[in-house]
This record gives C-alpha cells, sequence and structure tokens, in this order.
C-alpha cells in the first residue's frame, strides 16, 4: 500500500521511501541525512524530520556535526540497557522458581523414598529435611543478591536513558527553535522584499501610466495622419479603378473580335478535320480487309499443314527414336527406362506409314531391345 511523503507529497512505499512516527518520506527527499539517522528514522515525528531537513538544506552550523547522531546513539544504547535488564529480571525469577520448585520435588521424593524404606520414624528423615531446606536457602541468597545487582543495573540504565532522552529531545527542541528563527528570518526577509517589489511596481505603474498617455497622444495623432493619407489613397483607387474599367471594356471589345475570327477560323478547320477523317477510315478499312484476307490465309496454311502432318507423321518417328535412346540411357534407373521403351514402341508404330519410316523402324527395334533386355534381367534375378 503506498504513503504519500511528508515533504514532496509524492508516493511511496516501503521500498521506495522511510517510515517515521507519524508519516513517510521519499528517498530523495531524505537523501541527506546520515544512514545512522535514516535506518532509525522511528525515533523521529514527522514536523521533527521537516525541520531537520530544513537546516540541512541551509547547511546550518547547528547540524553540521554528528551530535544528534551522538545523542541518538545512546538513546537506543540505554533502551537496549534497559531492555536487557528486565530480560536479566525475568531470568532471574524464573531461575529462584525454577529451582525451588525443584529442590521441594526432589526433597518429596527423597522423604517418600525413605518412608517406603525405613518408615516414617527414620533417624535419617531429620538430616534429608535440613539439607533441603538448606538448598532452598541458598537458592534465595542467590536470587536475592541477584536480584540487588540487577535492580542496580536497571536503575542505572533508567537514568541514563531518561538522560540521553532529554537531550535528545533538548536537541531536537534546539533544531526545531532554530528552524523556526530562521523561517521567520526568511518570511520577514521575504516580506520586506514583497514590500520593495510592491513599492517599485507602484512607481513602474505609474511611468507606465504617463507612457501610455504619451503614447495614446502619439497614437491619435498618427492616427489622424493616417485617415488623412488613407482618404488621399481611396481618391487616387477610385480613379485607377475608373481608368482599369474603361482599359476593362476595351479590351472585351478587342476580345470579342478575336473571338469570332476564332469561330470563323474554327468551322473552316472542322471541315477540313471531317474531310481528313473521311479519307482515314477508308485507309482503315482497307487495311482491316487485307489484315482479315492475311489472317486467313495463314490460317488455311496451318490447317493444310495439320492435314499433312496426320497424313504423314513424321514426328512420330522422331519422338520414337528419342524415346527409345533416352530408355537405354536411363537402363539403370527402375521405372523410367520401360515407360520411355514403351512410348517409342508406340509412336513408332504409328510412324510407320509416314515418309521417315526408317527412323521409326530404328526406334521400334530399340525400344524392343530394352523390353527383352529388361524382360531376360527380371528373369534371371526371378530365377536366382
Amino acid at each position: 500500500m503506498s504513503q504519500i511523503c511528508a515533504k514532496c507529497g509524492k508516493k511511496v512505499n516501503m521500498f521506495t521511501g522511510f517510515k517515521c512516527k507519524d508519516g513517510n518520506f521519499c528517498n530523495d527527499c531524505v537523501s541527506s541525512l546520515s544512514p545512522f539517522i535514516l535506518g532509525n528514522l522511528t525515533y523521529f515525528a514527522k514536523a521533527e524530520i521537516l525541520d531537520l531537513l530544513y537546516l540541512k538544506e541551509r547547511d546550518d552550523d547547528l547540524v553540521k556535526d554528528d551530535t544528534l547522531e551522538k545523542l541518538l546513539g545512546k538513546k537506543i544504547y540505554w533502551e537496549k540497557e534497559v531492555n536487557q535488564s528486565k530480560k536479566d529480571w525475568d531470568e532471574n525469577e524464573r531461575y529462584r522458581e525454577t529451582e525451588r520448585k525443584k529442590e521441594l520435588r526432589y526433597k518429596e521424593k527423597s522423604l517418600k523414598e525413605l518412608d517406603r524404606k525405613a518408615g516414617s520414624q527414620s533417624l535419617f528423615r531429620q538430616g534429608i529435611i535440613e539439607t533441603y531446606n538448606a538448598n532452598i536457602a541458598d537458592i534465595e541468597s542467590v536470587y536475592q543478591a541477584n536480584k540487588a545487582d540487577l535492580t542496580e543495573l536497571y536503575d542505572e540504565a533508567k537514568s541514563g536513558i531518561e538522560e540521553a532522552t532529554n537531550n535528545f529531545n533538548d536537541f531536537l527542541t534546539l533544531i526545531a527553535n532554530r528552524a523556526q528563527e530562521l523561517r521567520g528570518i526568511e518570511k520577514q526577509v521575504k516580506d520586506d522584499a514583497e514590500a520593495a517589489i510592491q513599492g517599485e511596481l507602484e512607481d513602474i505603474k505609474k511611468k507606465a501610466q504617463e507612457k501610455a498617455l504619451t503614447e495614446a497622444r502619439e497614437k491619435a495623432k498618427i492616427e489622424a495622419e493616417r485617415l488623412a493619407q488613407k482618404e488621399a489613397e481611396e481618391c487616387i483607387r477610385r480613379e485607377k479603378e475608373e481608368r482599369a474599367q474603361i482599359e476593362l471594356e476595351r479590351k472585351k471589345a478587342q476580345q470579342e473580335i478575336e473571338r469570332r475570327a476564332h469561330e470563323e477560323a474554327k468551322e473552316k478547320l472542322k471541315g477540313e478535320l471531317e474531310e481528313i477523317r473521311v479519307e482515314a477510315e477508308r485507309k482503315a478499312l482497307d487495311e482491316a480487309r487485307e489484315k482479315a484476307m492475311r489472317h486467313e490465309k495463314e490460317k488455311i496454311a496451318k490447317d493444310l499443314q495439320r492435314e499433312e502432318r496426320k497424313k504423314n507423321p513424321t514426328h512420330l518417328a522422331i519422338i520414337s527414336l528419342v524415346c527409345s535412346i533416352l530408355s537405354w540411357v536411363t537402363v539403370m534407373t527402375v521405372l523410367p527406362p520401360f515407360i520411355l521403351a514403351v512410348i517409342g514402341l508406340i509412336t513408332g508404330i504409328k510412324a510407320l506409314k509416314s515418309s521417315r519410316r526408317k527412323m521409326a523402324i530404328a526406334g521400334i527395334i530399340v525400344s524392343a531391345a530394352l523390353i527383352i533386355f529388361i524382360a531376360v534381367i527380371g528373369f534371371l534375378v526371378a530365377l536366382e
């Protein structure tokens, strides 16, 4: 859960700040304090830390040395001594009760054992009772001696912590008074400075009013001259506008003459363009007819070539020979040589009627030889 720094108002938490008795401070605000003060900041109130930081910022002689650290150290030391005295006191009380109970338990146990063995009229019974009573008396004397010593130590520690606390609080009071005094001096200086500034501002205000009045008069004079000049400029402008209007009407008349001449030239040009367009359409029509006839001729030639290829399939003979050769080239593989040989055989048979009959026969022979070769190899492998 975040807290608020008592000096700058920034949010702080257990990792980014320090806690005092009644508030929190961020790391930046208390960076000028010593590590010992920061480690024991819970001994200080928020107002005391603010006064201490105020004097630290002004490098006051009261907080230049380590007097505050020494007084705080003494206070912490005597607090530890008081706590230790209380702890020793409690330990002495526990020792007394524990040892007394132990001796009484041993006494009862010994007496019961003696009664069981020798009877209640035994001569040793009184001796045992006296021995255990003497032990208890010794325990009580040790307890009383320790109690006296602890009381003396406790009184000494209590006196020491009272003195250390008073000295510590007196020094904090001195710091608070010094800070209050400096704040009063600073406030007085600030008030005097504000009063001086206020007086200067009043003088400046009077001078500014006088200057403003003078400037207003000058401005009025300049404004009157400007209006007169503006009126003269307005007359000149109206005259220029009249001349410009006359010039504009003249230009409009000239533009109208030029427009009519342009329309006549445009009509003439339009007739010439129409003649050119008709001639261009005629030429384009002739070119389209010529292009259509050329396309038809190319189509007829392709159809004739296709018919020729059907009647004389020389390409099948070439395919047959190429496939048969490739089948032998790829004979070390498994499936491709057989497929190429079959393709070569089929295309060679179809190409027997072409003009390249010999090439087709060569393709058939080479393909058939590969098929026979593959069959023989397969048969030998099967025999093995």
